[in-house]
């Protein structure tokens, strides 16, 4: 299971098949973490301040190399919150596309319904429920042993759980309590030691993207 997998699975309700924030606010999450991917796939360079495409040939992952696809036709450099802002709305069906992915290789089924008979609704019921709970369970374990240095990629997968809102939903309330403090530096990309630049960079650039979409909202 990659990230991007890793992410959606987390952010799934176990007991109601209810995402754990909306579908939109995900998608930044989903955004930040492929263009992580595509960095460390060699094909980004940074500056400190923006990103740009520097190789054009694909990966072979379908996700990754739609946004190399996007930033060929575009040719520019970007800021990374602003990337990951026109990565949300230029991918298409981004978030479905992985729970979807999610729903063929077993780890979930996707239930139609409708709420109040009139509106439409999806439930993302959890078919491999030891593989979820599994999942969960070590991302909690990393906060209740106050662990700094798990490896890169569960670093960035917690830091974008923390950025779209999902992370401290994992605990009960007594646990919030009780890490609150942890949850802040995870916020401001100050607690794990395994977090490299360009994590820290697509974490502060998700938080950042998910801000003027709530604040456009209002």
């Amino acid at each position: 299971m990659n990230t991007m997998e890793a992410f959606m699975l987390a952010s799934i309700n176990e007991k109601n098949g209810a995402l754990l924030n909306a579908k939109s606010m995900l998608t930044y999450g989903l955004a930040g973490i492929v263009v992580y991917e595509i960095s460390n796939a060699g094909r980004l360079s940074f500056d400190g301040k923006h990103v740009a495409l520097n190789s054009s040939s694909h990966t072979r992952d379908v996700f990754l190399d739609d946004v190399i696809d996007f930033m060929a036709k575009t040719q520019k450099a970007y800021k990374t919150s602003t990337l990951v802002s026109r990565l949300a709305y230029k991918v298409k069906r981004f978030a479905r596309r992985i729970l979807e992915k999610l729903e063929d290789n077993g780890s979930i089924k996707i239930e139609q319904n409708r709420f109040l008979g009139l509106i439409p609704y999806n439930r993302y019921v959890i078919s491999r429920v030891n593989e979820h709970k599994k999942l969960v369970n070590e991302i909690k374990e990393i906060i209740r042993t106050g662990d700094k240095k798990p490896e890169n990629q569960k670093a960035l997968l917690i830091s974008i759980l923390s950025a779209c809102s999902i992370l401290h939903r994992l605990f009960d309330r007594e646990e919030r309590k009780q890490y609150r403090n942890t949850f802040k530096l995870i916020r401001k990309a100050a607690y794990f030691e395994t977090l490299d630049e360009i994590g820290a960079e697509v974490h502060k650039a998700v938080k950042t993207a998910i801000a003027a979409a709530q604040a456009a909202a209002t």
